[in-house]
């Protein structure tokens, strides 16, 4: 559907422009600070990029505005689209184009042409000449949507000012009526019919996916080997030898690399259009996303390698085990983060050529714990 479509790439904006850095160029305005404000009285005739950590922009924007930090603040009028995500976003300024936000709690007491919000906590207190497209935990609707409306939420609460010209299309657990009167146009309510899942279904839906994913990782794990028999042993050795050094090859990147392929990804935009950025943009995040899919893996058989001498089935249950963690709440997610960012440094220091006293003449026997390269 078009809503989950349009929310989706909103959500994927604003994660982007989590990792903005600090550049400039001629085309824009890049600026990466802990605070930065754009005073009131202060017009901008060029498009801003910025990132920080509480971001105000009291005065005027003659161009298009991409604001990502843990506060975002816009009160002056931007003449563009307006792109942003943080913690907690604040849009009172009138937008001449649209609205993409992403973040925990956000609240719109502007205007906009279109807007697509995605959060935890959602007012949309403002007015809208166009659409709203929007998805969160608790939606608040308080203004006027010039056109059609699509809600996803598990609380909505239609207040008496709210007005939608065009038609309503939510889903929503429970409604109480309200959202029906607030515009004369078509309803299409989808109930959530879902009942509270019982202990017994939560196991069960825990173990299968459990399973499904041990099954899953042993698999492409055995793939690798069979097909690929250097990519592990390569990790596995790097990680030996300069495990300090990828953890904070890592760790640099984690934070960095996703700004600096934005900002490629602009460049390219503004030298070969469209088609170039777009190029750039889907490699570039094609391979993290690739890297982050592996990393348990690479991970898992790093440790299979250091803490077993059974060989190839000492590797494959050490890959099982992290399948098993990486369903479980909490730890899933921290031993995530350290696999990615070990994984992402070793591949690093890999392509550099910067291994301490290594070097891969020949491939690496998968199957010995305690394999070197001569």
């Amino acid at each position: 559907m078009k809503i989950f479509k349009t929310l989706g790439i909103s959500l994927f904006l604003a994660l982007v422009l989590l990792g903005v850095g600090t550049q400039s160029a001629e085309a824009a305005d890049f600026v990466g600070d802990e605070d930065y404000t754009l005073p009131a009285g202060e017009t901008l005739n060029d498009d801003l990029y910025v990132s920080g950590s509480t971001i105000l922009i009291d005065g005027d924007i003659n161009g298009d505005l991409f604001a990502a930090g843990q506060t975002v603040t816009v009160n002056g009028k931007v003449n563009g689209n307006v792109f942003a995500g943080g913690a907690t976003l604040t849009i009172n300024g009138d937008i001449s184009g649209d609205l993409f936000a992403s973040g925990g709690t956000i609240a719109f007491t502007g205007t906009a042409d279109d807007a697509r919000v995605v959060g935890g906590q959602i007012s949309i207190l403002g007015d809208l000449v166009g659409d709203l497209m929007t998805a969160g935990g608790t939606i608040k609707l308080d203004g006027v949507v010039g056109g059609d409306a699509y809600i996803g939420t598990e609380v909505l609460n239609i207040e008496e000012g709210a007005k939608i010209v065009g038609d309503l299309n939510y889903a929503t657990p429970d409604a109480d009526g309200q959202a029906e009167r607030a515009t004369d146009g078509i309803v299409n309510f989808f109930e959530d019919e879902s009942v509270a899942p019982t202990t017994g279904s939560l196991i069960g839906a825990w173990f299968t996916k459990t399973i499904l994913a041990v099954i899953g990782y042993v698999l492409l794990t055995w793939l690798l080997i069979r097909f690929m028999p250097g990519f592990l042993p390569r990790h596995d050795v790097t990680l030996n030898n300069d495990l300090g050094k990828s953890a904070g090859y890592g760790i640099a990147a984690f934070f960095l690399l996703p700004g600096v392929i934005f900002v490629v990804t602009i460049i390219m935009g503004l030298l070969f259009g469209f088609g170039g950025a777009m190029a750039v943009a889907l490699t570039g995040f094609s391979g993290l996303a690739l890297i982050y899919l592996l990393s348990p893996i690479v991970i898992a058989h790093w440790l299979g390698t250091q803490f077993t001498d059974m060989g190839m089935t000492g590797i494959l249950v050490a890959v099982g085990v992290a399948a098993i963690l990486i369903t479980l709440p909490l730890v899933g997610g921290i031993f995530s983060l350290i696999s990615y960012v070990l994984a992402l440094g070793s591949r690093l220091v890999i392509g550099s050529g910067d291994q301490d006293n290594t070097k891969f003449n020949d491939p690496i026997d998968p199957i010995k714990p305690s394999a070197t390269v001569a």
